[in-house]
């Protein structure tokens, strides 16, 4: 989706594997939906400031995750709470159907593939 020269990749604890901008309204997040407490506030963080700087469309990539971690669920939760007050939207993807399921269950907005988007 993003180009590889635009995407800046972040190899670290932190729930940002790598993120681009898709375009001027788009951006996508790719992160690691295991991660703790204090990489999914930084997440729910950013989230909150691509809303902020004018992005109406959050696209967040679990990369092949089996499993979702708690805090990673109620970062997601609060940024589409974020994102819809000013307009905008959350779109999560995920691989796999227990964590589609999930995350559905949370009223969060869904899709197997980002192709589709």
């Amino acid at each position: 989706m993003c180009a590889a020269s635009h995407a800046s990749h972040h190899w670290s604890l932190g729930a940002v594997l790598a993120e681009c901008s898709v375009d001027p309204q788009t951006y996508l997040l790719v992160v690691r939906a295991d991660a703790g407490l204090g990489a999914a506030l930084d997440l729910r963080r950013r989230m909150v400031r691509l809303g902020l700087v004018g992005y109406t469309t959050v696209l967040v990539d679990l990369e092949g995750a089996a499993r979702l971690s708690d805090p990673m669920v109620a970062a997601l939760m609060h940024g589409r709470r974020s994102l819809a007050a000013r307009e905008g939207r959350l779109v999560v993807a995920s691989e796999h159907a227990t964590v589609r399921s999930a995350l559905e269950r949370a009223g969060l907005e869904v899709i197997d593939d980002l192709e589709s988007e």
